[in-house]
């Protein structure tokens, strides 16, 4: 199961709308034997310095898994795909984290997130949150 930063965020920020939804989703798929898996491209997102101490932390204490990829290579792909149809350059982490997913072979990405919701299928992945529930 990989992680965007979408739910990251709320998961670490007591203030965040869905922040108890997603401390109960990640707690829900440890007890379901699910792997938590987080990749270098998320540390390279340009997040705040307590917001990814915050997350590292998260990241220890419920035992992600860290997937290493080649951001440089990760973050090309991302923007030939984004390029190639015509979508904004902001879209370019989210397509990242997809190919993160897909490299690191999850079949799953955890997100809060439009954008991935309506284009994680041509990743080959399943997009699931708090609000979708666990298959």
């Amino acid at each position: 199961m990989y992680f965007n930063t979408s739910i990251l965020i709320k998961a670490v920020n007591p203030w965040e709308v869905g922040h108890v939804g997603s401390i109960r989703f990640i707690e829900d798929l440890l007890r379901r034997g699910f792997v938590l898996v987080y990749s270098d491209v998320h540390f390279v997102e340009g997040l705040r310095p307590s917001t990814e101490s915050r997350i590292r932390r998260l990241f220890d204490r419920y035992g992600f898994i860290k997937c290493r990829v080649s951001v440089v290579d990760v973050m090309r792909r991302a923007d030939a795909y984004v390029k190639s149809r015509g979508y904004s350059l902001r879209r370019r982490f989210d397509v990242a984290h997809m190919l993160a997913a897909r490299d690191c072979g999850c079949r799953f990405i955890a997100a809060v997130d439009d954008f991935i919701r309506r284009r994680s299928r041509e990743f080959g992945l399943i997009y699931i949150n708090y609000y979708t529930g666990i298959p």
